[in-house]
């Protein structure tokens, strides 16, 4: 049988690519924590809204990224942070 050697520079490319995604990646999800925690604190009508928006098909992170540009406060001062009317649920 032959065996395939790899070129050692070859390997380390894809070494040093594999660690680049892996950081991108662990960023990726610190920002998505971080703008699902701001959005949870802006009220359930936000959290409503925005997985309604990636329902319909839109970019998760983008849909993440436009909500947490409103501070919590324009939420709730503008009174956009809960539910207007329709049905409500009780515990």
């Amino acid at each position: 049988m032959n065996s395939i050697k790899l070129d050692p520079s070859a390997r380390n490319a894809r070494a040093e690519k594999t660690v680049d995604e892996d950081v991108r990646y662990t960023r990726q999800i610190a920002r998505r924590q971080e703008l699902c925690r701001h959005l949870t604190l802006a009220g359930p009508r936000p959290v409503y809204e925005a997985i309604t928006a990636v329902a319909r098909g839109e970019d998760l992170d983008q849909v993440l990224e436009d909500f947490g540009r409103i501070p919590v406060s324009v939420y709730r001062g503008v009174g956009a942070s809960e539910f207007n009317g329709g049905p409500r649920w009780t515990r």
